[in-house]
Parts: structure tokens; C-alpha cells; sequence
């Protein structure tokens, strides 16, 4: 499950490494676009990396379940070369239950700043699911923090970021 740079998709316009949905900057989750370099310090330029709009926790009957924290059933990981898909199932056992995680996650070609992920969950008993999902702004770079003072706002129907470079 940490092999982020073996399941990396990208469109040329941006890249998005192969970590699970629920996972954060302690895992590497890493989004660059195309282009954007910033050094920090005496550090090498490096790609900034930018919020992650593919986060997703997941808690069953009010407890938080992940690959980090939960016992694992069954867990795989693909990447699709003929079409860029990245894909992963994970099977959770807790409190008697079973919950599947089935996520799917792509960068379009044809509109080179979408990325698309389809999330999906089944339980084997009944239970209660709370799913939350959104941008994170919190942020992982190797050498310092890049983008400082990130906040999120509402235009439209929209939500878009604004930051300033360190």
C-alpha cells in the first residue's frame, strides 16, 4: 500500500501518485502540476505539491476505518497502462462486520485539469456509514512547506483554493 510512485497516473497537465483515498501527508499523498517548481531555503527546486481533491475518510457505526488503523481482509491495487486508471479494493474487518472499498481514480486527457474519482462501499451486515469527502489542504513537500496561507472558498457551485508561495 505505500508504493504511491508505482501507481502514479498523470495527463502531462498534472499527476496524481497511487495512495489510498483516506490516506494524508504522512503517507506522501502527492498532486503536482505541470510546471510549478519552488525552492524553500537552501533546498533543491522541487515540484510543489498541491491540495488533494481525491480525500476521502470513511467511518462504519462511528468508528474511523483505514488501511492504517483497521485490520485488512483483502487489499489490491492496479494501474490500467492502456487507459491510466488507477483502481483499489480493500476489504475492512471491525466489530464483526465487513466493509469493501472500491475506488477508481483518473486524469482526463481531453480536459487536462479534471480528475475524476468514483468511490463506492459495500457492507455483508447492516450498519451505519458516514462518508466524508473533500479537498485537503493539508500538504506534503519533501523540503518545506511551498504553499502557506491556503484557504478554500464557494464561487458558484465551485470550490476553489488561493495560496501564496512561501
Amino acid at each position: 500500500m505505500r508504493m504511491g510512485n508505482v501507481y502514479q497516473i498523470a495527463n502531462g497537465y498534472m499527476g496524481y501518485r497511487g495512495t489510498l483515498d483516506e490516506f494524508g501527508p504522512d503517507e506522501l499523498v502527492g498532486i503536482t502540476v505541470a510546471g510549478i517548481f519552488d525552492r524553500v531555503g537552501d533546498s533543491w527546486r522541487e515540484p510543489v505539491n498541491a491540495p488533494n481533491g481525491g480525500y476521502t475518510k470513511l467511518a462504519l457505526d462511528g468508528k474511523e476505518i483505514s488501511a492504517l488503523t483497521t485490520t485488512i481482509k483483502k487489499h489490491t491495487q492496479s494501474l490500467n497502462l492502456e487507459n491510466a486508471v488507477f483502481e483499489r479494493e480493500t476489504s475492512y474487518e471491525t466489530a464483526g462486520k465487513t466493509a469493501t472499498v472500491h475506488s477508481t481514480r483518473f486524469l482526463s486527457a481531453d480536459k487536462p485539469n479534471l480528475g475524476v474519482v468514483k468511490y463506492s462501499l459495500t457492507t455483508d451486515k447492516a450498519a451505519k456509514l458516514t462518508i466524508n469527502t473533500g479537498i485537503d489542504c493539508n500538504i506534503w513537500d519533501l523540503n518545506g512547506k511551498h504553499l502557506v496561507d491556503l484557504k478554500l472558498e464557494k464561487k458558484r457551485r465551485c470550490i476553489v483554493s488561493a495560496c501564496c508561495y512561501q
